[in-house]
């Protein structure tokens, strides 16, 4: 079973993203983090790096925002790195499973899964070409 976690927007400035959307919705901002090694090998695209912000909705909804950097030449519109591109997060209980799942039915992971102090996740293509990410909460 999968429920949406998040969905996610490549920005190119994440302080002007983050002050955007706080302003024009309301967001309010849930944490900031940056990553090196671990989003180039979620991604599967050597040396990317990033600084993501994640802002919750009044609804609830969280949006997260990701600003790339060291995108190396030929990955400028590798999705989710292309700025006004992004991904759906879908939340799973056991990520080895889902994944499993989605493969069966043609999905492709970009690179390999990743472990962070929240959880696991893995960002996957699917046979019409989009993007989403398999999350795993840690318990």
């Amino acid at each position: 079973m999968s429920a949406t976690d998040h969905a996610s927007l490549a920005v190119s400035d994440l302080d002007a993203g983050v002050r955007f959307y706080a302003a024009a919705f309301g967001s309010d901002e849930l944490f900031r983090d940056a990553h090196a090694e671990a989003i180039a090998t979620l991604t599967g695209v050597p040396g990317l790096r990033c600084s993501l912000a994640q802002l919750r909705h009044p609804d609830g909804g969280v949006l997260e925002l990701v600003a790339f950097a060291g995108v190396p030449e030929g990955h400028e519109d590798a999705a989710p790195v292309r700025v006004g591109h992004g991904h759906v997060a879908f939340r799973v209980a056991d990520l080895d499973a889902a994944l499993a799942r989605v493969r069966a039915e043609g999905a492709a992971p970009l690179g390999e899964t990743v472990t962070f102090a929240t959880g696991r996740a893995v960002y996957v293509r699917e046979p019409a070409g989009s993007v989403f990410e398999l999350y795993e909460p840690a318990a």
